[in-house]
């Protein structure tokens, strides 16, 4: 499948220290800048939490940090879907 380039964008994002060229859809480029800035935020809550650990710590506990949140509102929105089931099959009676 040929893919038209003007559906993507090369953006540059810094992510701590280093700067990445990321080629994205255009549709998607403020999401991938507001998760740049996103990971930014919490790595610097880290390090000032936490100084004088190396870099892959940071990253890492950052990593972690994302990866939970992103379980806990998994589990929210599979609780909404059963609420939403469950008040489906009352309305159907």
């Amino acid at each position: 499948m040929i893919m038209n380039t003007t559906d993507h964008l090369l953006i540059q994002l810094t992510i701590g220290s280093r700067t990445f060229s990321i080629n994205v859809d255009r549709d998607k480029e403020q999401i991938y800048r507001e998760a740049a800035k996103m990971i930014n935020f919490k790595l610097q809550q880290y390090i000032s939490s936490f100084p004088d650990l190396p870099k892959q710590d940071y990253m890492s506990m950052v990593m972690l940090d994302t990866a939970v949140n992103l379980i806990e509102e998994n589990k929210v929105d599979d609780r909404l879907k059963s609420m939403i089931n469950l008040i489906d099959n009352t309305l159907e009676k």
